[in-house]
């Protein structure tokens, strides 16, 4: 069976083997079904030539996914700018992988980078996840700061529990163009002033923490793209007592705190999701809010070619889905 590939860097702070550390100290490991989520995360890579093969018996084979670990200074600025794309609650590592490489053949402006963080999965590991992303976002923490600087042109998309992760890692360690948070599984309140003010030292502030990512440029925003109908977060809210989430209704700009005035905008994505897509939560990488993302694109392109974002991209075999995204 022909291997799966994604052609370009990748983020990950799943834990990693090294199959033959003598003969080849950059090759790594890891299980791509797997993924052996801890509270304790310390550490990330930065990876590049991910590949796929499966391991084992018919009824019990693995998806093993292997990659180079990849220093700062090994990467290949290209024409296309990083978008840095950390997935949500419930998707598999092949999944993600799978909608970044359709997205990034998409995107005019934009190389998508993979996060792969632990994911247990399953509506049953909903509260053990929320735990895990925590410990994801700081094990984050220092590969973004090693990895940041190479780029003056970035932007960041954190998708449904992704969020959470993000909230982890903020702070102005890296600087970002812009950052997309898409169906966000955080509270819708986060940008309030009084929510922000009811604690100055504490959780309540990583809308802050999040706004100062922003570069210094006039039309850096964070973005929050939100649809009412999303039924994932329906359900989010209902584990969660009804606390309404960001990404059903978007932030409250009425109520937002000064400090964020003019720096987060809604996007109303309801208002093209429709017939059997208008319930959904997994829009990200849906055409309309790819081209969306495109539009909000900062800077101008170069016209290098990008070797770890481009290569072999006629040659890539489509991942199928094997775990319902939420």
């Amino acid at each position: 069976m022909s291997s799966l590939t994604y052609p370009g860097l990748v983020m990950t702070s799943v834990d990693v083997a090294y199959p033959n550390k003598t003969r080849n100290p950059k090759l790594v490991e890891f299980d791509g079904g797997a993924t052996n989520p801890k509270e304790d995360d310390t550490t990330a890579l930065i990876l590049r030539n991910l590949t796929g093969r499966y391991e084992g018996p018919f009824w019990n084979r693995k998806l093993i996914f292997s990659g180079e670990v990849v220093e700062p200074e090994e990467i290949v600025r290209g024409a296309k700018k990083p978008l840095i794309v950390i997935h949500g609650f419930n998707n598999s590592t092949k999944t993600h992988i799978k909608n970044c490489k359709k997205a990034t053949e998409k995107f005019k402006n934009f190389n998508v980078i993979p996060v792969i963080w632990p994911s247990a999965g399953g509506i049953s590991n909903y509260w053990n996840d929320r735990k895990y992303s925590i410990a994801a976002g700081k094990a984050l923490t220092n590969s973004l700061k090693k990895f940041a600087g190479l780029f003056p042109h970035k932007s960041l998309l954190a998708h449904s529990m992704g969020n959470r992760v993000l909230r982890e890692f903020a702070g102005d360690d890296y600087k970002f163009d812009n950052i997309f948070m898409v169906a966000a599984d955080v509270e819708r309140r986060m940008f309030d002033k009084n929510y922000i003010d009811d604690d100055s030292k504490g959780r309540n502030q990583d809308a802050v923490r999040i706004k100062d990512m922003l570069s210094k440029d006039k039309d850096s925003k964070i973005y929050v793209l939100h649809n009412y109908t999303d039924y994932a977060l329906t359900g989010s809210a209902i584990i969660k007592l009804g606390r309404v989430r960001l990404g059903a209704r978007g932030a409250n700009l009425e109520k937002i705190h000064p400090k964020l005035k003019g720096k987060v905008e809604n996007i109303n994505c309801g208002t093209y999701l429709n017939g059997i897509s208008f319930a959904s939560h997994t829009y990200h990488f849906a055409d309309k809010t790819i081209k969306i993302l495109d539009s909000k694109f900062i800077g101008e392109n170069e016209d290098s070619t990008d070797k770890d974002h481009n290569a072999n991209s006629d040659n890539i075999e489509t991942f199928e889905d094997d775990m319902v995204p939420v």
